[in-house]
């Protein structure tokens, strides 16, 4: 998560307006980007599961649940979803403003 991050920063301040790049690079931090947002989930469940006591997990199965409980994971869900897609425009929007050829931005 914290590559990211990294990541989101460095793509934030090379789109920043004045700062002198190509298209190149900013499309290659969206791939690293893309790569990291694929990647955290993966590692967290990993390590969620590995931290996991899972006889009290599949005990809790059978007790009843707070409600609402669902709602705010579907809710961190579906903005990830957006961002992740929001992400993939502003590729194609590179790739359609510079007709695929690496430009430079200012």
């Amino acid at each position: 998560m914290a590559m990211a991050m990294r990541k989101l920063q460095a793509l934030h301040l090379l789109t920043t307006p004045g700062v002198r790049t190509t298209t190149d690079v900013v499309l290659t931090v969206i791939q690293d980007l893309e790569r990291a947002l694929l990647q955290a989930p993966n590692m967290h469940l990993r390590r969620a599961a590995a931290a996991t006591d899972w006889d009290a997990a599949l005990q809790a199965l059978d007790e009843p649940t707070a409600a609402g409980n669902g709602e705010v994971a579907d809710d961190e869900i579906a903005s990830f979803r957006h961002a992740h897609a929001a992400l993939h425009e502003a590729a194609r929007a590179v790739l359609h403003a510079t007709d695929g050829e690496i430009r430079t931005l200012i």
